[in-house]
């Protein structure tokens, strides 16, 4: 139980870095996914769970967040992101963790397109709605509130 407690902490560590370089550059490190991917697996065997339902989550949410990508709705590095922290969620929260991360992808998204819209407002610029958002601070604060409530 200790080990599993440990490799989610390291995870949300890992998860709330990369949301910060992707609020900073609009950028994921893939070397953060694969160190995810690993982690999550580990997470699910230490907690017992069953690995099978994970895979076919995991290869939904990439199929998901990649035909997202191809909308050009979001980016790759947000699909493999969700993906990879999905595997830290219980299977029965895990509709509850999409939806709040996009939810908090939104209120960020707010908060950070008026911050931008008033600093263009001054500028003499209008690009409310061109602003590009970044999506794993959502990410993240879902997968804080889902370990919290849930």
């Amino acid at each position: 139980m200790i080990i599993s407690e440990l490799i989610l902490i390291i995870s949300l560590i890992i998860i709330f870095i990369v949301a910060c370089i992707d609020f900073n550059t609009f950028k994921i490190p893939n070397w953060s996914i694969l160190i995810l991917i690993v982690f999550g697996y580990a997470y699910i065997y230490f907690t017992n769970q069953n690995i099978i339902h994970f895979i076919f989550v995991f290869l939904f949410l990439i199929s998901l967040g990649f035909a997202l990508f191809v909308f050009k709705i979001w980016g790759a590095g947000d699909a493999k992101l969700m993906a990879s922290s999905i595997l830290f969620v219980d299977l029965e929260n895990i509709y509850y963790f999409v939806m709040g991360a996009f939810i908090c992808a939104f209120t960020w998204a707010l908060i950070f397109a008026l911050c931008k819209s008033i600093k263009n407002l001054k500028r003499g610029t209008k690009s409310f709605f061109k602003t590009k958002i970044p999506f794993a601070p959502g990410i993240f604060s879902s997968l804080v509130l889902i370990k919290i409530f849930c």
